[in-house]
């Protein structure tokens, strides 16, 4: 690290406390392997932490940015470092008791005090959670005991009721039965009653259901406590509770004769936009999605253009069968080759019809034609 600071201070411009400032840095390099903090760790991040601290102590007013340029490393490897100094004692220290004082006392390595750190976090909430729960127990047994007396209270008072009711001659029995016996008269009296009101329906043979319901009811419960009720009118004049008709293949070819209510017309016709609200519509989506069209049409004149040359490739490659060349002399042969195409201008065409009658004479060739 001593090469490392002497280099770096000369690089941050120091002038003339150059020297001091890397002494100091030194000092605190020093004071870190003591402390276990340069253990395991690049000696750049050390000596940026030291200059940095140094620099601040010479009244240098130097930010991490700057030690960061110089020594290559990540800012927040130098804030590490620093922090890591801060934990020990020798970071309360003013500069002059740090310059001559030296401290017995060496720390132990970040990592280790981290980890003392987490297990005496761990070990701190296993003490609360036992803790909450001895408060849980505790406040269990006082409910459990303000519970047993209050039930020795009730049974006090329920004792004396009793003895007062013996005292007066009331007896709980009698009154109950003489209730009872009056409920079933009433009872017995209104099904008569309504009974005799039924006769006609009765003798034509009709009983309806919720009639058999009511015979069959006599002292029972009431089922509409129960949850059993039958249908009643206020039950069909509710649309929730009534159950939905079965629709047939009839029903859905003959959908267009329905007759909606008026909300539902509403809704249905606020579904349907206008032709303005169309035209709005799809101005805006073509303002939105411009790029997209955009792109897709160039991607379409690209395939157009793919297959246009696809095409001039196949009528390339397309040859026409040629007509066999029936010739009985080699002349009658080259005459025909000549009539139907003639291969360069620079041929004299004379003498090659003359070469199937040898010794006739050949016509002058015109100036400037050369014969190959």
């Amino acid at each position: 690290p001593c090469l490392y600071i002497l280099r770096f201070s000369s690089q941050l411009q120091f002038g003339e406390k150059s020297h001091e400032v890397s002494m100091t840095a030194l000092r605190l390099v020093q004071r870190m392997k003591r402390d276990s903090i340069h253990s395991g760790r690049r000696p750049s991040g050390i000596c940026g932490a030291a200059l940095l601290i140094a620099a601040r102590l010479h009244e240098f007013n130097r930010t991490p940015a700057d030690v960061v340029r110089i020594v290559k490393v990540h800012e927040s490897t130098l804030r590490k470092r620093l922090l890591e100094f801060g934990d020990t004692p020798s970071s309360a220290l003013t500069l002059e008791e740090f310059m001559t004082v030296d401290l017995e006392e060496e720390q132990d390595p970040p990592a280790f005090r981290a980890a003392r750190k987490r297990d005496k976090e761990r070990l701190q909430k296993l003490m609360d959670e036992e803790d909450g729960e001895k408060e849980l127990t505790e406040l269990q047994k006082e409910i459990e005991h303000q519970l047993e007396k209050d039930g020795n209270k009730r049974k006090k008072v329920a004792a004396v009721i009793g003895n007062s009711t013996n005292v007066l001659g009331i007896d709980e029995t009698t009154s109950e039965d003489v209730e009872a016996s009056r409920f079933a008269a009433e009872d017995a009296l209104d099904l008569i009653g309504e009974l005799a009101s039924d006769v006609t329906t009765k003798e034509d043979g009709v009983v309806t259901k919720s009639e058999k319901m009511k015979q069959e009811k006599g002292l029972g419960p009431d089922l509409a406590v129960i949850g059993l009720a039958g249908s009643s009118q206020e039950d069909k004049s509710d649309k929730f509770l009534r159950p939905e008709p079965k629709q047939t293949a009839k029903d859905l070819h003959n959908a267009e004769d329905l007759v909606l209510d008026q909300k539902d017309e509403e809704y249905i016709s606020s579904l349907i936009m206008s032709d303005e609200e169309m035209k709005h519509k799809a101005l805006l989506w073509n303002k939105i999605n411009a790029g997209y069209l955009k792109e897709q049409k160039k991607e379409l004149r690209a395939k157009e253009r793919e297959e246009n040359k696809d095409k001039k490739k196949k009528l390339r490659g397309s040859y026409k069968k040629r007509t066999p060349c029936n010739a009985a002399t080699a002349g009658e042969a080259i005459e025909k080759m000549i009539a139907e195409k003639k291969i360069s201008s620079k041929i004299n065409y004379d003498i090659l019809k003359s070469l199937d009658h040898p010794g006739t004479p050949v016509p002058p060739t015109p100036k400037g034609a050369t014969v190959e």
